[in-house]
């Protein structure tokens, strides 16, 4: 049995020597980008090394399991970033990792002018899903055979990729927004895009216009406090307001802003500062340029925080 051991000993130690050997003269570029090929690459890789792992503990050389561990889970990223590095693709959302682990996929949120083309990675094995911010997508083209779509009520479409080659997809939308996407399709899971236009529809200027002047600030307000967005409206978040002083007795801050043509939603967060609570009313707020008003509620506690929704003309 001593002897049985020595020989294993022997043998696995020469083993390590060459796979170290073979790990140190890889190299790879270390600026490469990981993406789902990669890891998936790696994590089959290092199932084979468990698998071998569990041999070597039948042969009774406990003592090299650490370490070797250690080197096979290290040589199947080495070896997955030296043979595929030149296969990553850098985007703005890589949720490589992320995905390879089951974490949540975000969804990934381009803007885009009129006209304007936008390269976009897809999933070929798997379903994507496009929608247009505040719009919906009424037709698209690209060559036949390419990919299979539909559109779902709400405007977004659904989209299966037929082809491992890149190609372009041409959209236009209920609001008259015309773009294209130049698609890279990867063996990924499915993507979820949402396109944000950077202009005002036609169809919004038409209705701001045509429509009655009560029934489109009821419109603004009622989907203001839905958290949605007026159809042909854009949506932008207000990351970077500050807060306003009103009286002495509240912080204003805007929260969103819902850009039409001619008309502004605007959504306020009133936080009472003062020790006591206080009642507001929406005479308060009305200035020249506030055409309809709305509040959460009128009654607020100490440090509790309302919501004041705006229509204001551009």
């Amino acid at each position: 049995m001593i002897a049985e051991n020595n020989f294993f000993k022997i043998k696995y130690k020469l083993l390590l020597r060459l796979f170290k050997a073979w790990i140190n003269h890889i190299h790879y570029p270390m600026t490469a980008f990981v993406t789902e090929e990669l890891i998936f690459y790696g994590l089959s890789l290092y199932r084979i090394s468990l698998r071998l792992l569990r041999l070597f503990f039948l042969l009774k050389i406990e003592f090299f399991i650490k370490e070797i561990k250690v080197i096979f889970l290290g040589g199947c990223v080495l070896f997955s970033c030296a043979t595929f590095a030149d296969t990553a693709i850098v985007t703005p959302d890589n949720h490589t990792m992320l995905s390879a682990l089951g974490i949540k996929n975000s969804a990934q949120t381009i803007p885009f002018a009129d006209n304007e083309q936008i390269s976009v990675v897809l999933s070929s094995s798997d379903i994507n899903r496009l929608v247009v911010q505040g719009d919906k997508i009424q037709n698209i083209n690209a060559p036949l055979g390419l990919y299979n779509a539909k559109n779902d009520t709400s405007g977004a479409v659904y989209i299966t990729l037929l082809s491992t080659l890149p190609f372009t997809i041409y959209f236009t939308t209920v609001g008259s927004h015309n773009f294209s996407l130049f698609v890279n399709p990867r063996p990924i899971v499915g993507k979820s895009v949402i396109l944000q236009p950077t202009s005002v529809s036609a169809v919004t200027a038409h209705w701001e216009e045509n429509s009655s002047y009560q029934k489109i600030l009821v419109k603004l307000i009622t989907t203001m406090i839905n958290h949605q967005t007026a159809d042909g409206y854009l949506y932008s978040n207000a990351v970077k307001a500050k807060s306003g002083d009103f009286y002495g007795i509240a912080d204003m801050k805007p929260l969103a802003f819902y850009i039409g043509s001619h008309l502004t939603g605007v959504v306020f967060a009133i936080q009472n500062k003062t020790k006591n609570p206080i009642t507001l009313r929406p005479a308060y707020f009305y200035k020249s340029d506030v055409r309809a008003i709305a509040l959460s509620q009128q009654f607020i506690n100490p440090a509790a925080t309302a919501f004041l929704y705006e229509v204001v003309t551009k």
